[in-house]
């Protein structure tokens, strides 16, 4: 059974798929007025099959600077301005502020879903005459 849970997958998964740039985004989410400490995760989210992050759209409406951490991977964010951060594979997003506490920023994510990702590489990795093994009970389903 395959577990979308397990992000020791994500590495050697996107090493068998095309550029990042060159995946298709079929997931999009996005959020309106978000505080600071705002969290999201792809993998571990409530009401969503799990999916990689692959760009993400910021506005910050809030009167201060704003960060943005993909993964730990800090970016700033400033006041009225929007930021795209784009072909960056991330899990989680994680807004916070430099100064004043931030309370109005827009945040639109955009991905690929694992399971495109799995038949992807499980396609290109066939066609190579590879065997793949993410550690997935033997192998992929």
């Amino acid at each position: 059974m395959l577990n979308y849970y397990d992000l020791s997958q994500y590495g050697n998964l996107l090493d068998f798929v095309p550029n990042v740039a060159n995946l298709p985004r079929n997931v999009m989410i996005s959020f309106t007025g978000q505080d600071t400490g705002f969290k999201y995760s792809t993998a571990y989210n409530v009401g969503r099959d799990a999916f990689v992050g692959l760009d993400c759209s910021i506005f910050n409406g809030s009167g201060a600077v704003a960060t943005a951490s993909l993964d730990s991977r800090d970016y700033w964010v400033l006041d009225n301005n929007v930021r795209t951060l784009t072909d960056i594979p991330f899990n989680e997003v994680l807004l916070g502020a430099t100064g004043a506490t931030v309370n109005a920023m827009d945040l639109t994510i955009f991905g690929c879903s694992i399971q495109y990702l799995l038949n992807l590489a499980k396609y290109n990795s066939e066609n190579r005459g590879e065997e793949l093994n993410f550690g997935i009970n033997g192998g992929l389903p």
